[in-house]
């Protein structure tokens, strides 16, 4: 019998979850930074101080940027990516692929009513807030929030807490319609120079609000691609050209030093905190307790409290 679409797609998630599982642990910076047990990530994460990850300056939430994800074989990538991927489990991914579906998706959400007066970037930014594939990856200007998201679920299995500080001019200017990653002749798979290897934070004035409970922004950069110079070393192997991206979407060094530097041609540095799989419930704990952030908090419920509201106004009215 031959091998199913569904065969190969698992076989090539347990091998990408393989290496990058071994890719955060070989880059982890625990060590360096003393970070033993929970009580010592807490205080360090909290002290907000991070001018010790590099010899450039670093400020949370100006140019360094944090993400929590529960599972330590997740890599650093979009939900469009991921999508994309499902679709085509074996092989390299290009921009080509990802516009593509992308312009799809935007095409059917407007036929669908949704984007009146809106540009295609304000749209993007609408659908990633309702959890439609998008190139955008979630992440938060401050710590703690991020953290909850590496400790909410998967209490048996180690997280990881990424810290991301992109180069060069930090945000992306969506003065016009045109999306930056579109840039490139309809014959080519991957961006020209304006965009390929970027990594930037995208800015907006947004009042959703789990966006403000988690005090978030959006990541975006060109697709990983390998460049003399640019490469994923694991376990003392390089991985594949053709999972590269499935480690970081974006251009990203991961250092362990701090006198690294890394290049001209990255998008960004980054580290990575490793959160033990028993750190996991007594941290969730504290932040509930110690700074009100739960799922309640970071995911309001305001739709679904809607009648509530109802309620309290009704009786607000009748005691008066």
């Amino acid at each position: 019998m031959q091998p199913t679409i569904a065969d190969a797609a698992a076989n090539s998630t347990e091998t990408q979850n393989g290496f990058r599982r071994s890719f955060w642990l070989r880059h982890q910076c625990n060590d360096r930074f003393a970070l033993d047990k929970a009580d010592t990530l807490w205080d360090w994460l909290q002290n907000g101080d991070f001018r010790e990850l590099a010899t450039w300056p670093i400020a949370a939430g100006d140019n360094l940027f944090f993400r929590g994800q529960s599972d330590i074989s997740y890599g650093l990538t979009s939900s469009l990516y991921r999508q994309v991927r499902a679709a085509k489990p074996e092989g390299v991914i290009t921009e080509r692929d990802l516009r593509d579906a992308e312009t799809a998706l935007i095409e059917a959400m407007r036929a669908e009513g949704l984007g009146r007066h809106l540009s295609d970037f304000e749209l993007v930014t609408v659908l990633q807030h309702h959890l439609m594939p998008t190139r955008l990856i979630d992440v938060s200007r401050s710590p703690m929030e991020s953290l909850f998201f590496a400790v909410e679920s998967k209490h048996s299995v180690d997280g990881v807490l990424l810290l991301v500080n992109p180069y060069g001019a930090s945000h992306l200017d969506y003065s016009t319609n045109s999306l930056p990653w579109a840039h490139f002749r309809a014959s080519e798979v991957n961006g020209d120079s304006r965009w390929t290897n970027k990594v930037a934070a995208v800015e907006h004035d947004a009042l959703d609000p789990r966006m403000r409970a988690q005090n978030g922004t959006f990541l975006a950069g060109g697709l990983f691609r390998s460049y003399p110079g640019l490469g994923f070393p694991t376990e003392g192997e390089p991985v594949p050209v053709d999972m590269r991206s499935d480690v970081s979407n974006l251009a990203l060094k991961f250092l362990t030093q701090r006198q690294e530097r890394t290049g001209h041609g990255w998008g960004g540095a980054a580290w990575v905190i490793r959160i033990p799989a028993e750190w996991k419930r007594g941290l969730l704990q504290r932040l509930r307790e110690e700074l009100q952030i739960s799922e309640d908090t970071i995911y309001p419920a305001f739709t679904e409290t809607a009648r509530l509201a109802k309620h309290v106004v009704k009786h607000a009215v009748a005691a008066n």
